[in-house]
This record gives structure tokens, C-alpha cells and sequence, in this order.
């Protein structure tokens, strides 16, 4: 199924309204992202595409959570910073997982090495298959 197909069949659901359960819920989830995953969730939800699918007052509340958790975020990094505690700069940003050790060596590796490395992962994955 191509990308068309996925918005052509998204569309025909119209507009998806939020019920009280689904804003505890997401409201609870939002709590729980670092700065990668919220910048994620932001792309997501704020997709020009997607953005016609939720109902605006629905959306208005997921950006506003969202604006939240981005404060609290960036207050927490900054503390960091301040502290010159730069594992929990990356912990902040990236999560308590933080990724795999394959990834934070390639993040390590210089330039070429790390596109190197990044290809080999995504081959091993089957991503361009």
C-alpha cells in the first residue's frame, strides 16, 4: 500500500474526535516522552496532511500538551547544562534507553564511518528490501 493509499483510506474516516478517555490517556503519555520523541509526536500530529483528520479543539489541546512537555523538557535540560551533567543532557534528549549501543557507536564515529554504519544497521533490518 503506497502513502496515497494510507491518506486516501485515513480520509474516508473524517475527522477522528478525542473522548475524555483519549485526552487522560494521551495527556499521560506525553509525561513519559524525551526531547527526540516529543519533537516526533509534534511532526506527527502537526502533519499537514494529518492535521485535517483531528477535530481542531482536539488539536488545539494535543499542541498545548505537547507545548508543556516541551517546557518541562527544556527546564530539566537546562538544569543540566547548568550542572554540567552532560549524561542526563543525553538522557533529557534521547531517553533513559538512549538507543542502541549500535547507534551511540555510530554517533561516535567520525562522518564517513557513521553513514557507513547507519547503512549497514538499515541493511541488517531489511529497510531497503
Amino acid at each position: 500500500m503506497s502513502e496515497l493509499d494510507t491518506l486516501q483510506e485515513v480520509a474516508k474516516l473524517g475527522k477522528v474526535k478525542m473522548t475524555d478517555e483519549d485526552r487522560a490517556y494521551f495527556k499521560a503519555g506525553m509525561k513519559t516522552l524525551c526531547g527526540t520523541e516529543l519533537i516526533f509526536a509534534g511532526n506527527v500530529i502537526n502533519d499537514k496532511d494529518l492535521r485535517k483528520q483531528f477535530d481542531p479543539e482536539d488539536l488545539d489541546f494535543m499542541n498545548k500538551e505537547l507545548g508543556r512537555q516541551a517546557g518541562a523538557i527544556w527546564k530539566r535540560l537546562l538544569r543540566a547544562l547548568k550542572k554540567h551533567d552532560f549524561a542526563a543532557v543525553e538522557e533529557i534528549i534521547r531517553g533513559k534507553r538512549g538507543g542502541s549501543s549500535e547507534e551511540k557507536e555510530s554517533m561516535e564515529a567520525p562522518e564517513g564511518k557513521r553513514e557507513a554504519a547507519d547503512i549497514d544497521r538499515a541493511t541488517a533490518a531489511r529497510i531497503f528490501e
